[in-house]
């Protein structure tokens, strides 16, 4: 039962797809050089392990709080919570088409289709997902009214957990950089006054 003003309709009424570019392996780098780029296996992490200095014309830049995917293997959507990085290859990116529509009815709305996805290409070889397979992703579309007023809701959330993340990034940061100071003795907490 759909309630009545709401409709079943195209995954493009409400969200724009973007895809990540096929960057070259050896340019990547560790040592931060460059912008991190984002693949799959850093979605469960949030930090990525590589860098690159190569900038393409279709280069899509990912920010924390951007809903992304893998479509390799597992096409589980999340929240960004990582740097601001570059979108690779094989990785997509899901934008509400309002800018008044929170990125958490974006992810709450294209994980049912992407799980739907998941569940008829499980087998002996790795699953892939295919812009074919996004292009027949059907929603339940409520009036804008509606979307609107469950984002305003949300958003204050969701804000805040962006930037929790972001402060857990920089705390762990700081740690890894004292840590091994404390360790070696370089640092000596002995003489702090608290």
């Amino acid at each position: 039962m759909i309630p009545k003003g709401w409709y079943i309709g195209s995954i493009y009424e409400q969200i724009d797809v973007v895809y990540g570019a096929p960057y070259s392996s050896s340019l990547f780098n560790e040592s931060n050089n460059g912008l991190p780029l984002i693949r799959i296996r850093d979605l469960k992490t949030y930090s990525p392990q590589v860098y690159t200095t190569e900038i393409l014309p279709n280069t899509e830049y990912i920010a924390t709080g951007d809903v992304v995917a893998g479509m390799d293997a597992e096409f589980i959507p999340t929240i960004w919570l990582g740097e601001t990085g570059i979108l690779n290859q094989r990785c997509c990116k899901f934008i509400a088409r309002d800018a008044m529509v929170s990125n958490y009815y974006v992810l709450h709305l294209i994980k049912p289709e992407l799980e739907f996805v998941q569940s008829y290409k499980t087998g002996t070889t790795v699953s892939h997902l295919g812009k074919c397979d996004i292009d027949k992703f059907r929603i339940i579309v409520p009036p804008n009214n509606i979307v609107i007023k469950f984002s305003k809701l949300v958003n204050a959330l969701f804000r805040e957990k962006v930037r929790i993340a972001s402060e857990s990034r920089n705390l762990t940061t700081l740690r890894n950089s004292l840590l091994p100071k404390l360790m070696s003795g370089e640092l000596n907490i002995n003489n702090l006054n608290c």
